[in-house]
């Protein structure tokens, strides 16, 4: 979860918020702090996901390096629950399995450590 907003709206557009996907390489998207009220197109939910596929665009960033961008729309989204299934093949890291060797020793088949 990420905000879509900012102080600097003005000088910056969405700027700030592409930059830190861009260094964070999230697997999704949620936006957060969508309607702030100001006399800037951050003023509704909708204003600012049409802002905000433009600056991915501007700032060059790859469709294929997108987010799963999933925005909300105040109020009816934020009634739904978010929910996630950590065995979903998208969470998947080659790296995870590893680095729990490292930490936690061998790995049983439900992805248990062993006790040293």
């Amino acid at each position: 979860m990420g905000t879509a907003s900012s102080g600097n709206f003005n000088n910056n557009g969405l700027r700030d918020l592409i930059m830190y996907q861009d260094a964070l390489k999230p697997k999704i998207y949620i936006p957060n702090h969508l309607t702030s009220g100001t006399a800037t197109r951050e003023a509704s939910s909708m204003s600012v996901y049409a802002g905000y596929l433009k600056q991915l665009e501007l700032m060059g960033m790859p469709k294929s390096e997108w987010p799963d961008i999933r925005w909300l729309i105040d109020p009816t989204d934020y009634l739904k629950p978010i929910v996630f299934d950590t065995n979903d093949k998208s969470w998947r890291d080659e790296r995870k399995e590893r680095k729990l060797r490292e930490v936690c020793g061998p790995i049983d088949g439900h992805g248990h450590g062993h006790a040293h």
